[in-house]
């Protein structure tokens, strides 16, 4: 039954090839590895090219229900109300509205897990009230989906909202979530598909002495846009490297030139011309270090996981 939630089409190269390759070699090996890097290299060419529409993602909750092995977002690492404010999102995606014309490529409202927010219907009502053409999708791991009433189910329908699901090595009845879709006429779809139990390691530089240039070209993190607090980044990882900070004690910086300001451009081009380019956070990547293979399991909250 699984299988009637359709695979996400892959944007990269990569995510077009990873399946035939991982049939073949070890995902732990160096072989695999060495293929990655490549590949990157190569994807690089059509990544860059610059869109006419804007691609980005929300984290409408930083917490999560799970505790996941260095969690690229450090959701385990989170106070468990870690939640963004209604009210600020509003404002910031009515801004991205008048910008955009209300037409976008795609809204990711995810987290963290977006389940565990209270408010998870409003942040769907007030994307598609703004957002009136694009598509709108919540990634989730699908643990809370059964438990959502049906103003939720009833709100995904009318807002043409996709489901996205992050497959992980836990049990969920996808039957139950097929069938509850299917009665809304709800888009199912996978994010991320390939080994549930084996994941990689994306780490950071704690030196921040990377080439930026290189890293950008490499990196498949470059075009998770990321709105948070009326600031959009070209990347993820500076919206939410603070929770590291603050759990460990670091000092990874952020500086203005990490992200743009949705409030001090006059078009959605400027944007678009900024997350096309690398910024000095770039720095503190660590692509060639990245480890594949790494079994999925519990954070032990060490900082080992992420660095």
């Amino acid at each position: 039954m699984k299988e009637e939630i359709h695979a996400r089409k892959p944007f990269y190269f990569w995510g077009k090839c990873r399946s035939i390759v991982e049939k073949f070699i070890p995902v732990s090996s160096s072989l695999y590895k060495f293929i990655y890097l490549n590949v990157l290299k190569f994807q690089s060419i059509g990544r860059n090219k610059r869109k006419s529409e804007l691609s980005f993602q929300v984290h409408i909750a930083d917490n999560c229900n799970l505790n996941c092995r260095g969690c690229s977002t450090f959701a385990p690492l989170c106070n468990n109300d870690s939640l963004t404010n209604i009210s600020s999102f509003e404002r910031d995606i009515e801004q991205i509205g008048k910008l955009t014309g209300g037409i976008v490529e795609e809204l990711l409202l995810m987290g963290g897990e977006p389940l565990v927010h209270p408010d998870v219907v409003s942040f769907l009502e007030i994307s598609r009230k703004y957002i009136k053409i694009g598509e709108i999708t919540l990634l989730t791991n699908g643990i809370l989906l059964l438990k959502q009433d049906e103003i939720f189910w009833k709100c995904c329908r009318d807002n043409k909202i996709k489901i996205g699901i992050t497959p992980y090595p836990i049990k969920l009845d996808y039957e139950r979530i097929i069938e509850i879709a299917k009665k809304y006429s709800i888009e199912l779809e996978y994010f991320f598909v390939g080994d549930k139990t084996s994941f990689r390691k994306f780490p950071v530089n704690i030196k921040g002495n990377a080439n930026v240039a290189k890293n950008f070209r490499k990196c498949l993190n470059s075009k998770c846009t990321t709105l948070r607090e009326g600031k959009m980044y070209s990347c993820y990882l500076p919206s939410c490297i603070v929770f590291l900070n603050n759990y460990f004690g670091q000092d990874f910086k952020v500086s203005e030139r990490d992200y743009i300001d949705i409030y001090t451009v006059n078009s959605k081009d400027e944007i678009l011309d900024f997350t096309y380019k690398p910024t000095p956070f770039c720095r503190y990547c660590d692509i060639d270090a990245i480890e594949f293979g790494i079994k999925w399991g519990m954070s032990k909250k060490e900082i080992g996981e992420w660095i």
